[in-house]
């Protein structure tokens, strides 16, 4: 595993999560499928959604993995093998975010962010994030989400279309 991703486990939580271990192992397992399938594309991102249960503790629901080209979303990974793969690539149509007690800065245990998205074709995700996993959540929307909306394409290839002066 690399070692942004570990960084990223230890501020959300995970390395002190009573199934720490087992939430390792079966990241590491998601992300030997990816190798297996997505032999041109490497990983540059992992998301876990994750929710707040009413006594206050955190449940890690669903992985997911990005590439530049790709996401995958290994939904409720502990327990089943469902694994789904799509090209985000300049392929967002929409996105929606919710949020309660986040500003896009600080965060505190009250702290919630999901973001939606819509593919063209009509394919969409939802992630969820509470407490600090939230700024990551926000970097996830700003690198991946936003960055591929349909426009930039259209604004990429109308300024590379310019005549030169």
């Amino acid at each position: 595993m690399k070692a942004g991703f570990e960084v990223y486990l230890a501020d959300i939580g995970m390395t002190d999560h009573p199934d720490g271990v087992l939430l390792r192992q079966r990241i590491d397992t998601v992300l030997q499928f990816w190798e297996s399938v997505c032999i041109d594309e490497q990983v540059k991102r992992i998301f876990m959604t994750d929710i707040v249960n009413e006594d206050g503790s955190v449940a890690y629901k669903n992985l997911w993995l990005f590439s530049d080209s790709f996401v995958m979303e290994a939904t409720a990974f502990l327990s089943t093998d469902v694994i789904d793969l799509v090209v985000i690539k300049d392929n967002i149509l929409q996105w929606v975010v919710r949020k309660q007690e986040y500003d896009f800065g600080e965060t505190n245990a009250k702290s919630r962010l999901s973001v939606e998205f819509t593919l063209h074709g009509g394919l969409s995700g939802s992630l969820r994030a509470s407490r600090q996993n939230c700024r990551h959540l926000k970097e996830v929307l700003v690198q991946y989400i936003s960055a591929n909306l349909t426009r930039n394409v259209a604004r990429s290839k109308s300024s590379s279309s310019a005549p030169a002066e």
